[in-house]
């Protein structure tokens, strides 16, 4: 294990909101391994007819396997249903992962110049660049967001802070930012260097525009007892990997203004494996839907599944291997390493209206809109497959998500 994945571990058993002295449910190591290494052959082998799916059905064979496992050693039902749930949902994503490398070719754009050369390298070797649109587009989209933005910004003056009071991600207004984005995009090179980085003809489809207030309270800390919040609330990683994104600034952003973060390396030093990788970007989802007979044993604050107690009892019997939360910014021990060394490798993506950056959100550690003083007005950008109409229902859901 490296040595920040060493810290997430330890951060875990360090911490006095997870310290609790349970064991952890034991499973053979060799079935997470034999996981671990299907899953790596399925990533490089892509969609190469009989293997494929060989490797493919060996996969659900094994993650059955080792949650089969898992449920044996549960002590009551809410911890079998904890691990029911995680289980179906690992099983949604991975079924989702597999799908997407059928989809995978390798797609090779015709580059315009040389910066769209070196967007198109930065994405592959750092996940992200950064970029700048011209004034007439920018202007242009301002305009198209004003109506808008004077509505969030009266119900901010009325209190109503939920992001969902404070964004909007559908109707024409939004059709129209995206039409204006995917010919700018264009013109740029940007979605060329997505595609190629991606293996598949991208386009913009889909937004969300979104007003950032310091009164919203949605990203503060949930976990109650510590003498502070951590310098990490709210970085997380997303959950799909085949939905890449671009955050552009509508408004001019400092520091106070809630920029976005990003924090290079971070991901590839924690050195998660595939499964724990899996699990962590599926947990916080269990006990959630309004259907789940967690739902009030929980009792989540929000969208932070961390603020429950019940709920981190039953992530901490996880084994060591498989224990991950894709959002683990919240649950950083204030003054632990891990927090000095996530601080350390912040950047934080300042800049005037037309600012953006395009990254693999599943696999850049990022945050933004946790905002100190003015406002910020953002747009949030998915790309997906060139094929609009297989992918809107997911384009949508992805979008609510990002509003959450």
């Amino acid at each position: 294990m490296h040595y920040l994945g060493q810290l997430l571990s330890q951060n875990y058993l360090n911490h006095p909101a997870f310290s609790f002295g349970a064991m952890e449910i034991g499973v053979d190591t060799n079935k997470i391994e034999m996981f671990n290494e299907l899953k790596l052959a399925a990533d490089k082998i892509g969609n190469r007819g009989n293997q494929s799916k060989e490797i493919s059905k060996e996969l659900r064979f094994c993650l059955d396997d080792i949650f089969s496992e898992l449920k044996g050693g549960v002590i009551d039902k809410n911890e079998e249903q904890f691990i029911s749930e995680l289980h179906r949902e690992s099983a949604r994503l991975l079924e989702s992962e597999l799908d997407w490398l059928k989809k995978k070719k390798d797609y090779f754009s015709n580059f315009h110049n040389k910066q769209n050369l070196k967007n198109t390298i930065s994405l592959l070797n750092h996940r992200f660049f950064l970029g700048q649109i011209d004034n007439d587009e920018i202007v242009k989209l301002q305009q198209l967001a004003r109506k808008d933005i004077k509505k969030f910004k009266a119900n901010a003056l009325q209190g109503k802070t939920k992001r969902e009071e404070l964004s909007i991600n559908s109707g024409s207004t939004i059709r129209s930012i995206v039409k204006i984005l995917n010919r700018a995009f264009s013109r740029a090179g940007v979605l060329d260097a997505v595609s190629t980085y991606m293996g598949v003809k991208m386009r913009v489809s889909g937004a969300a525009l979104e007003l950032s207030v310091p009164s919203a309270s949605w990203w503060k800390n949930g976990i109650t007892g510590l003498n502070r919040a951590p310098n990490s609330l709210y970085a997380h990683l997303d959950e799909s990997i085949e939905f890449p994104k671009s955050i552009m600034y509508l408004s001019d952003v400092k520091e106070s203004n809630g920029p976005t973060s990003y924090y290079p390396t971070i991901y590839e030093e924690a050195y998660l494996n595939p499964l724990q990788e899996i699990i962590g970007r599926v947990v916080g989802i269990v006990g959630s839907a309004d259907t789940s007979p967690l739902k009030k044993f929980y009792g989540k604050t929000y969208h932070q599944s961390m603020t429950s107690e019940n709920f981190r009892r039953h992530f901490m019997r996880l084994p060591y291997e498989l224990r991950f939360n894709s959002h683990f910014g919240w649950d950083v021990m204030p003054g632990s390493e891990l927090e000095t060394q996530l601080v350390s490798k912040e950047i934080k993506m300042l800049g005037s209206a037309g600012k953006f950056i395009v990254f693999d959100g599943a696999k850049l550690l990022h945050r933004g809109g946790l905002v100190e003083d003015g406002d910020r007005v953002a747009l949030q950008i998915i790309f997906s497959s060139y094929n609009i109409k297989s992918t809107a229902k997911r384009v949508i859901n992805k979008l609510k998500v990002l509003r959450k």
